[in-house]
């Protein structure tokens, strides 16, 4: 009978009454590795894999992997919509596949040794009118407590976040006059800082050809925004990286974007190396976040790289499971909480939900204020590190600073 993987039967009316249940499957694989395409292939939590010649799309939804390491394991999928409701099932020694080089083409990676269902039985609260409404709990564990669009947000001093906040700084750069006005551009041996007129954007960068060691772009705005005490102090913006996750070794160059200066801030960071992770030092490596003071009385930077996020990583092993394409338009936001000591948040919007990529913790860890201060400018940059493979840039449409409190002009 249709349906039959929803449901189990109450005895002992074993062909009658039936209550419902939430149908996943554990398919238990081997061959890993054994294809060339797949030597060291890690699975991808949250991600669609196809298993050839399963009914329906030929999809299972992956939301748990037992990898053993030695090319066998198991697999706990939710089957695809037509499978679970014609009661189709995987074959033994069928292929599990995915397009891992995005060339629409699938590589296989193991084989399915056996399968079998798993029925979870559930409590809900549930809509009154539609049992298909339920309580949702999130990909953190919790109860999913929501307005209409979405969950509400807290600021960086966990008050809930509302519209009583003051904007300290406005930089859409819809015209040129808001760069001219609002910033002061550096440009030294090749380095510029242009408006792109049709784009509607600034773009800080240097043509490889005539880079130097002392090669710099920087574009920082005039205003160093006045941090409120107690207050959540809000940086946004929106940047697009040419070229960082292509190329085949070092690309010369940090790029940088935040709310800092030449002493302190907090900002992202695309290493010398580029998104590729070259083999120079670890500090010099792929995208990070950074956390710049000179309180020790010379200015030192604290890096931390993607692969040591706390939070989010974006590489597709979060809990979003979405990976991270800097070569796109991005949002990236920064919120603070600074008494000397506090807390930093790196995050980015995608898909409209708010995503934490790292916090960074300053309180009964450090001798010293993780700053100078955090009334800090709106800054872009790129610097020279070597001979970059190609003409770099950082792209900007948008930056703005919040005071997350009301405050009256004085």
């Amino acid at each position: 009978m249709a349906g039959e993987k929803r449901f189990t039967r109450i005895p002992p009316e074993s062909t009658g009454d039936r209550l419902y249940m939430v149908h996943t499957a554990e398919i238990e694989f081997n061959n890993k590795g054994n294809y060339d395409a797949t030597v060291g292939y890690e699975w991808q939590i949250g991600k669609m894999y196809n298993i050839a010649g399963f009914g329906g799309t030929g999809m299972v939804h992956v939301h748990g992997v037992f990898d053993k390491g030695d090319g066998t394991g198991i697999l706990a999928v939710h089957y695809n919509k037509t499978a679970k409701f014609e009661n189709l099932e995987p074959t033994v020694g069928a292929k599990i596949q995915y397009d891992i080089d995005n060339d629409d083409v699938l590589e296989d990676i193991a084989d399915v040794l056996n399968f079998y269902d798993v029925y979870i039985p559930t409590q809900n609260i549930m809509g009154y009118d539609n049992p298909e409404y339920g309580l949702d709990i999130d990909n953190l564990g919790s109860a999913n407590v929501r307005f209409a669009e979405g969950q509400p947000q807290l600021d960086a001093w966990g008050k809930l976040r509302t519209a009583g906040a003051t904007m300290l700084g406005n930089y859409v750069f819809g015209g040129e006059a808001k760069v001219t006005d609002n910033f002061s551009p550096v440009e030294i041996d090749g380095g510029y800082v242009d408006y792109d007129l049709t784009r509607k954007s600034v773009k800080v960068g240097f043509d490889h050809t005539v880079v130097t060691g002392a090669t710099f772009a920087g574009n920082t705005s005039n205003t160093y925004h006045p941090y409120i005490p107690g207050s959540s102090h809000l940086w946004q913006g929106t940047f697009l990286l040419n070229s960082p996750s292509s190329g085949d070794g070092t690309n010369g160059a940090y790029r940088r974007w935040g709310l800092f200066d030449a002493d302190n801030g907090f900002f992202f960071q695309l290493g010398k190396d580029g998104y590729t992770k070259g083999t120079a030092s670890t500090t010099n490596e792929g995208f990070a976040v950074v956390i710049r003071s000179k309180t020790s009385g010379s200015v030192v930077n604290t890096i931390i790289k993607q692969d040591d996020f706390n939070g989010d990583k974006l590489d597709g092993s979060g809990k979003s499971q979405l990976t991270f394409d800097l070569e796109k338009n991005n949002q990236y936001w920064i919120d603070i909480q600074w008494h000397g000591a506090g807390r930093v948040r790196f995050g980015t919007y995608l898909n409209g939900t708010r995503i934490v990529m790292h916090t960074y913790y300053a309180g009964n860890v450090e001798t010293a204020a993780m700053s100078q201060t955090a009334s800090l400018p709106s800054c872009t940059s790129i610097k020279s590190a070597g001979t970059p493979l190609t003409s770099l840039y950082i792209e900007t449409w948008a930056q703005s600073v919040w005071s997350e409190t009301e405050r009256t002009p004085t």
